[in-house]
Order: C-alpha cells, then sequence, then structure tokens
C-alpha cells in the first residue's frame, strides 16, 4: 500500500476522531438573548442623557417660575423700561380693591352669591373681572411712559417725592391684609417703588399742564354764585311711604295710617323746637355714639343741603326765607314730614367745589390731548399677553 493512501486514512481517523470545540461563554450569551457588555455600556449612556434632560427640565421649569416675567416693554430711541408682575403689583391691589367695594355693593342689592367679577360689565361682552384687567394695564402702561419721559428729562425721585411715595405705601400696607401680600408677594419695597414712579410721573404731569395754558376762564365761565347758593340745615324726618313688597312696590298708607304719623310728628316737634343741639335729641348708644333714629321711625341728619340752582319747591321756598338758627314747624314733603333748623346760608363750599371739578376736567382734557398727540406716539408699549392672561382680576390679591 502506497505511502499516500496510508496518510489519507490517517487524515480521515484523525477528523473522525477529533474533539468538538465548545462556543465560547460570550458566543452562548449572545446566542440565548443575555446583555453584552457592549449593551450594558450603551443602556447606561441613555439613561444618563436621559436622566440629564430630565434635570435640565426641572431647573428650567423651576427658573422659569422664579425669573422675573416682564408684562410691559415701554421703549423710545434707544431706552426701554422693561416692567414685570412686581412692578404691577401695587396697579393690580388697587383695581382689586375697587372692585371689592363695587361686589359689596352689588352683593346688598343681589345677595351674598352674586358674582360681581364674572358678571357681565356695562362694557358689552367683557366682564368686570375682564374690564379690571384692561384698567390696570392702561393706568400702568401711561404711567411707565410718564415716569420714562420725566427722567429723559433730567426728573429723578426729590426728598418731597420720597416723602409722598412712602406716606402713600405705609397707608396701603396698612390696609392690604397679611393673606394679601403673601398671595402676591407683594413687598411693601415693590409698593414703594411702584408708588415712587407713580409719583414722579404726577409730578411731570402737573409740570407740563402747567406749560399749557389751560383757559379757566372757559371753562368755568358758566358757574355763578347765584346758582350755587348753598344752604345747610339739619333736620328730622319721617316717612310717609309705606313698605316695599318683593316686587319692588311700594304700599301706600291709609288715611288713618298717615294721620297716625302725622299726630307723632306734630307731638315730636313740641319736644326740639327749642332744642339747641338736635344730634342729642336721641342720647347716644352702647358705644356711646349719638344716636340717628328713635322708637317711632323718626331719624335725624345733620347734613342736609340745598342749592339754588337744584330749583325750589314747595319745601325749598320754606327753607329758603329761613333765617340762620332758625326751626320750621312741620312741614310736609313729597316722602314725609319734616322740621328742618338751618345752620348756614352763607357757605361757598359747593360754588368753589364746581369751580375746582371744571378747572380739574380743563387740566385732564388739555394732558389727554398733548399724551395722545405729542407724548405717547413717540414711544412703543408692548404687553406680554402671554403671561398677563394668566393673572385672573377678582382672585389675584383677594379671596
Amino acid at each position: 500500500m502506497s505511502n499516500k493512501i496510508i496518510k489519507d486514512e490517517e487524515r480521515q481517523e484523525q477528523a473522525v476522531n477529533k474533539p468538538v470545540k465548545k462556543p465560547s461563554q460570550a458566543r452562548l450569551k449572545q446566542g440565548t438573548g443575555a446583555t453584552t457588555t457592549f449593551e450594558w455600556s450603551a443602556k447606561a449612556v441613555l439613561l444618563t442623557i436621559g436622566a440629564i434632560c430630565v434635570l435640565l427640565a426641572c431647573i428650567y421649569v423651576g427658573y422659569d417660575q422664579l425669573r422675573e416675567h416682564y408684562v410691559i416693554t415701554v421703549s423710545a430711541d434707544g431706552d426701554k423700561g422693561q416692567y414685570s408682575m412686581s412692578d404691577l403689583g401695587y396697579y393690580i391691589y388697587e383695581e382689586e380693591a375697587q372692585g371689592q367695594t363695587m361686589a359689596a355693593m352689588y352683593a346688598q342689592f343681589y345677595g351674598a352669591d352674586y358674582d360681581y367679577w364674572n358678571a357681565e360689565s356695562s362694557t358689552e361682552g367683557e366682564t368686570n373681572a375682564e374690564v379690571a384687567s384692561d384698567n390696570v394695564i392702561d393706568a400702568a402702561s401711561k404711567d411707565f411712559v410718564l415716569y420714562q419721559k420725566a427722567v429723559s428729562e433730567g426728573y429723578s425721585a426729590t426728598d418731597d417725592d420720597k416723602s409722598a411715595a412712602q406716606s402713600e405705601t405705609d397707608e396701603i400696607v396698612k390696609n392690604i391684609k397679611g393673606k394679601h401680600k403673601l398671595k402676591t408677594g407683594l413687598s411693601k419695597k415693590e409698593i414703594y417703588e411702584a408708588v415712587l414712579k407713580k409719583t414722579i410721573a404726577a409730578r411731570y404731569r402737573t409740570d407740563k399742564i402747567a406749560s399749557l395754558n389751560v383757559d379757566y376762564d372757559k371753562a368755568t365761565k358758566d358757574i355763578t354764585k347765584k346758582d350755587y347758593k348753598q344752604y345747610d340745615f339739619e333736620y328730622f324726618y319721617l316717612s310717609t311711604e309705606g313698605e316695599t313688597d318683593a316686587e319692588g312696590k311700594t304700599k301706600e298708607l291709609t288715611k288713618d295710617e298717615l294721620a297716625k304719623k302725622k299726630s307723632t310728628i306734630d307731638a315730636f316737634y313740641e319736644t326740639v323746637k327749642s332744642t339747641e343741639d338736635f344730634s342729642t335729641v336721641f342720647g347716644n348708644d352702647d358705644k356711646g355714639n349719638p344716636k340717628t333714629s328713635n322708637d317711632d321711625g323718626i331719624t335725624y341728619n345733620a347734613d342736609g343741603q340745598m342749592l339754588a340752582k337744584d330749583g325750589f319747591k314747595k319745601l325749598d321756598k320754606t327753607i329758603a326765607k329761613m333765617k340762620v338758627g332758625e326751626v320750621s314747624k312741620v312741614l310736609e314733603g313729597e316722602d314725609g314730614y319734616y322740621i328742618i333748623k338751618l345752620k348756614d346760608n352763607t357757605s361757598t363750599s359747593s360754588y368753589d367745589e364746581a369751580i375746582s371739578d371744571a378747572k380739574t376736567k380743563a387740566d385732564d382734557e388739555a394732558f389727554d390731548e398733548e399724551y395722545q398727540n405729542n407724548i405717547l406716539p413717540n414711544y412703543t408699549v408692548d404687553t406680554d399677553y402671554d403671561v398677563w392672561e394668566q393673572v385672573k382680576l377678582g382672585t389675584y390679591s383677594i379671596n
């Protein structure tokens, strides 16, 4: 047998008897679905990236909550003023405080459940809360424009400005309840800074009005002392009107009921006709304050007033003829019986007030024209409503 054949047989035998090599542990793991070292590294990277993303998101949310959000931006000639919620806090509180006064008044008529803030206002299609929101933006924007205008013309806070702002701030803080400050985060410092800006803006406004040469003679030409002849008096009163029913109708008194009231006021007159001080007639209440009514339904009013321009009815003509200090007999008016004591017929307070109001109105009109035509056009006022519309007036600083 040739050597070649022998060698070929030996090779075949070796091939048959050769032990089978086991696959490596790594290959077994891969084949059975277990995780490789490489895969563990990839997952670790992804988890780390995810954790970092979550952390960054939390940091951003926290930063976004804490950072100042600018609501109003006022710009002119490269000068930019940015005003945040803290700058508007004073204006929001003032508007809501006024709104709450109105809400309390409406509650007396419509009941405690009346929702004033969400009720439709006289402005068609808007609620009282929406009107209040517009009022805050309008008032604040105008003050910010005037403040920047004043500063651009060299105005700065004087000692008088600071003193006035501090006094107003102290009064506001005294009136703001703790829960309001807690709810809005409105601090005394922030109120003071807002009021100080407003004070500087107001001083600029006053100076500007003085330069406009407002025609006060024209504004007051129709106001005369004759028309504003004033009669001040105090009086006792007994109504001759019946009670009002649930539908708002007033029940008329019978002749007997009217006669009884007349008899009551006549008898009362005899006890007070010589009294020097009407305010002491009913005595004092438990707190020591003068009472203003008695058990018969007679009431006392210390602040009666009549003006000549309002026209004289029968009762008024009697008052106009009285002497100071004189006490009238029982007088019958349209709605009840009166006993009147004339205190003064020389006062000019109503005339003076009418003159002052007319001048103030003329000032307002002149300045509004100046502001719209010559001041505001030089400024760009932007409001970020994405921020502002998150504020719901009627709930922001009050419960």
